[in-house]
């Protein structure tokens, strides 16, 4: 008498560094300057910076602080200070760090205080250029990145 026990369930996936876009490691993929090249994060970022830099400085700093935090706490040096800048590059020097990209920390504060419209509108389209969306926030991200890297299940060999 034969039993027949079930296949054993397929174990999880394990997660794997995930590369989430072919965007080169090393390189700006726009200029400081290149604002005309995604209208909506030049606008966005001339209207509404606080929410730009709270949706790069949650992914720069990897989920560890969240976008409205991040926003929150810019609003309020810019405008009890008039000096956002001396809290946002840090977060440039973070994406720099994490990309490879070149610069160092007196350029991003630099950067920061000249012109933190362009600085703001850059470091949105270096992380969209590199696949993220910023709206939906750092965890979402690493959700659908993880997704696209799980191999299908149930695949087996048929003869043809």
């Amino acid at each position: 008498m034969a039993y027949a026990y079930p296949a054993p369930a397929p174990a999880p996936p394990v997660a794997a560094p995930v590369q989430f876009n072919a965007a080169p490691m090393g390189m700006w993929t726009t200029g400081c300057c290149g604002c005309f090249e995604d209208c909506e994060a030049c606008c966005c970022a001339y209207f509404c910076p606080c929410v730009v830099f709270g949706r790069v400085a949650e992914i720069a700093s990897d989920g560890s602080v969240a976008m409205e935090e991040a926003c929150a706490i810019w609003y309020l040096v810019q405008i009890c200070l008039l000096a956002g800048c001396v809290y946002s590059f840090g977060f440039r020097s973070k994406l720099r760090v994490k990309y490879n990209l070149p610069g160092d920390t007196v350029n991003d504060f630099l950067m920061h205080w000249c012109c933190q419209c362009c600085a703001f509108s850059q470091e949105y389209r270096e992380l969209k250029n590199r696949g993220w969306n910023l709206a939906e926030g750092y965890r979402a991200n690493i959700m659908r990145f993880q997704a696209g890297n799980v191999p299908p299940q149930n695949q087996f060999m048929s003869k043809q």
